[in-house]
């Protein structure tokens, strides 16, 4: 089974954007981190198999540096407990520190950590599926 952390600065973001690409990943039986602020909507996920809600506190407007260093620590905690095999991050701060975390935690190998959406999606997409043009 691999495990595939989402990193995201929103829990309302997750909800509205991810809900698809989440449900999809558990149903080709994939263990989803969610790694976000706590929030009203995650309640959808909470109960559901295969999916895990961590939250991690993100200033998302803030420019203090040692809250920043406190978001890495615990990103580099999350890793350190659930060892996902894949990182995948939306947004500006998870992406940053998301990436410096992934980094350090898996020294010494090789390692799948990054992980962009477009390559989730399309991972997901059968091949049958038509593709529609814009106009």
């Amino acid at each position: 089974m691999k495990t595939i952390a989402l990193l995201n600065c929103h829990g309302d973001d997750v909800f509205c954007f991810r809900r698809e690409i989440i449900e999809a990943l558990v149903e080709k039986g994939c263990r989803v981190i969610l790694s976000c602020p706590e929030h009203s909507r995650l309640d959808y996920f909470r109960h559901k198999e295969g999916i895990i809600i961590e939250d991690v506190q993100i200033d998302r407007r803030g420019t203090n540096p040692f809250k920043d260093i406190k978001l890495i620590w615990d990103y580099l905690r999350l890793f350190k407990k659930y060892q996902p095999d894949f990182v995948c991050t939306f947004t500006i701060k998870p992406n940053i520190y998301g990436s410096i975390a992934a980094d350090s935690y898996v020294r010494g190998q090789v390692p799948d950590t990054h992980l962009q959406i477009a390559y989730l999606a399309l991972w997901m997409i059968p091949r049958s599926m038509p593709v529609s043009r814009w106009s």
